[in-house]
């Protein structure tokens, strides 16, 4: 009875070992978090328009890992940008496996039990157009590396990984008086850059450059500018400082933040990361840019665009005077020209600002109308004794993301007990042209409206 009860207990051990190995074949162990990758960034010649990267992951880096996924989302399926990519798993070469997915180009690099180094060179040009800008002018690029500078986008430089968590400890190794300028931490030499899929873009200035910290309540922001290249007198402090006396409200993240400017000829325009922007000379694109640390892309739904970049291209404007930076004169040209922009591209059929939104092609449409719509709104606001910043203050501190247009709507009615429902039915909503503001002639030469300043020259611009 005892060897038959005892039989009975080892084939149940035997049974449960057994299916313990089974379910351990099906669901491996899963690996831990990505240790910090080591990872190197070297620009030898910045005249050829490309940098070097490596990457090394050692032993603990690889345990239980069956492949490494690395995804280039700027790339869109271009060996025009990623020139060269190889991976070498303990000396030999990896079968790597490529795929364009959604215009991302992803590489799978397969893993073999007990591997012990893997080491990843690549050549890549980070040159980024956004969406529908002009790929042959090299000024409407976001990020680009030059001879004198670079501006690069963090996710046109380095891959992203599908692991949570994930960072890369980068040196950079860069011409002889060049510096990178990065608003990550610095740990034993290497910057510490977050390289998970949901890691946000980030602009960030390599070359000669100058900076200084100013304090934004308790925030630090690094300016950075070119050493010995002209880019007008700039008075950072004075358009942060009016901007966060607008708003009243601390800025979306906690910082450091990075302010680059550039000469006017390096980038049309700016652009703006979760903690850096990078913009030319124009006073009020660095306003511009930096209301966009209150209002970001996170902020608003697809439809309301118009809140976005319409009350941002408002306030750059507004703030770029309130600050001494501008006179009143070079507001007043800016705007009408906008108006001029405007006019020109309603002159078939007037559109909403929430159709604009959702449609490429009205882009510019956005920027010119949804600035003057926030004029219009302000001016109706002050005549009844109230403030824009009342509603604005309720909106960039909303604990929730993604606003529609109707929640915006709702929203504003609410703070001015329906004073200005009527212009947001009759222009966010429908399709009607704004009234006569009183703006004046277009000129086209403000530098403030991209369509009317291709104009320029033609008997056409002065009509709008």
């Amino acid at each position: 009875m005892i060897i038959r009860r005892t039989v009975e207990i080892l084939l149940a051990a035997i049974i449960v070992i057994a299916g313990v190995v089974a379910w351990r074949a099906l669901n491996p162990p899963q690996p831990g978090p990505l240790p910090v990758v080591p990872c190197r960034v070297t620009i030898a010649d910045p005249a050829s328009g490309v940098a070097e990267v490596s990457l090394d992951f050692d032993e603990a880096a690889l345990r239980h890992r069956r492949q490494l996924i690395l995804v280039f989302g700027d790339v869109r399926g271009s060996s025009k940008m990623l020139r060269a990519f190889s991976a070498i798993v303990d000396g030999r070469a990896a079968d790597v496996r490529s795929e364009d997915v959604r215009g991302a180009l992803v590489y799978f690099v397969p893993i073999a039990d007990g591997a012990r180094d893997l080491s990843i060179r690549y050549t890549i040009d980070p040159t980024y157009f956004p969406p529908g800008s002009d790929p042959g002018e090299p000024a409407d690029s976001r990020s680009r590396i030059t001879a004198a500078l670079a501006i690069v986008r963090s996710s046109s430089l380095f891959p992203r990984f599908d692991l949570p968590g994930a960072k890369l400890g980068v040196e950079f190794d860069l011409p002889r008086a060049w510096t990178a300028v990065t608003p990550w931490p610095l740990e034993e030499g290497r910057v510490i850059v977050p390289a998970d899929v949901g890691a946000p873009v980030e602009y960030l200035p390599l070359g000669p450059f100058e900076t200084r910290e100013i304090q934004a309540g308790a925030t630090v922001i690094r300016v950075a500018i070119p050493a010995l290249v002209a880019t007008g007198t700039f008075p950072v402090e004075a358009i942060v400082t009016r901007e966060l006396e607008l708003v009243a409200a601390p800025l979306k993240r906690p910082g450091p933040f990075v302010a680059t400017v550039v000469p006017d000829g390096f980038m049309h325009g700016g652009a703006a990361g979760d903690h850096t922007i990078v913009q030319s000379s124009a006073p009020q694109v660095l306003a511009h840019e930096v209301f966009h640390w209150w209002n970001d892309s996170t902020l608003t739904g697809p439809d309301a665009m118009w809140f976005r970049e319409g009350l941002t291209e408002y306030y750059g404007i507004r703030v770029a005077r309130e600050a001494g930076a501008w006179p009143p004169e070079a507001e007043a040209a800016c705007l009408a020209d906008l108006n001029g922009e405007m006019r020109a591209l309603e002159e078939g059929a007037p559109r909403s600002l929430k159709d604009a939104s959702l449609d490429p092609a009205l882009t510019r449409l956005v920027y010119s109308k949804g600035a003057l719509f926030w004029t219009l709104i302000d001016r109706r606001l002050r005549a009844s004794g109230r403030y824009l910043e009342d509603a604005v203050r309720r909106v960039v501190t909303s604990p929730r993301d993604g606003l529609t247009t109707e929640e915006l709507r709702t929203l504003f009615s609410s703070v001015y007990d329906g004073l200005v429902d009527d212009e947001f039915n009759r222009y966010v909503i429908g399709a009607n042209r704004l009234p006569d503001l009183g703006l004046g002639p277009a000129t086209g030469r403000s530098g403030c409206a991209r369509e009317l300043t291709m104009s320029v020259g033609s008997d056409d611009v002065s009509r709008f």
